[in-house]
């Protein structure tokens, strides 16, 4: 395997130092199917093997079908404390229930290490929906044993570019680029 790309190593260093919550939000950006910008918070979940980030979602949701119709994404993340920015771009895989045995494993996988009040979001009326108090105040979990629902879409951020600016002290911005060798290059650039 080859060696994990300097941005990646970083993210991980920062994600050990500052392991609040708040340090796994990212606003993740795609484009819905009239070519507007739509942007929302998402929970990074775990690394998958070629750099790419992991999020879910409700396969209900927009992002979902924007991502189906054209699956180029950005992410911003931002560590306060260190005072780093993120802009993560590439293409979006999503692994639903009628992906590949070998997606449907982790798709599985992401799905049994899900709390209880995150697995219990996929059992709740349909998003957008009329409001129903009552549906959603009854609907149970399903267990981590259990097979993924129909509705849970593991998101696959797979990047193709990464701009990292540092905001504090000496102020720098660095451009991480995949090159078509699957190494990364790196190139310092004005802010």
């Amino acid at each position: 395997m080859a060696a994990l790309p300097a941005w990646r190593m970083n993210i991980q260093k920062l994600l050990q130092e500052y392991p609040a919550i708040t340090s796994k939000f990212l606003t993740l950006a795609t484009v819905d199917e009239h070519t507007k910008p739509r942007s929302r918070y998402v929970v990074f979940r775990q690394w998958h093997d070629n750099n790419s980030l992991v999020v879910v979602s409700d396969n209900r949701h927009n992002k979902v079908r924007h991502l189906a119709h054209n699956a180029n994404f950005e992410v911003c993340w931002y560590f306060n404390d260190a005072r780093l920015q993120y802009r993560i771009s590439g293409q979006a895989k999503l692994l639903t229930s009628a992906s590949p045995e070998a997606d449907l494993e982790l798709r599985q996988s992401v799905w049994a290490s899900l709390s209880d009040s995150t697995r219990v979001q996929y059992t709740w009326p349909k998003p957008e929906a009329d409001l129903d108090r009552d549906a959603l105040a009854s609907a149970i979990p399903a267990s981590q044993d259990q097979a993924a629902p129909e509705t849970f879409t593991v998101v696959l951020l797979v990047p193709d570019a990464v701009d990292v600016l540092q905001l504090g002290g000496e102020i720098q911005r660095e451009q991480h680029t995949l090159e078509g060798d699957g190494s990364w290059s790196v190139k310092l650039v004005n802010p």
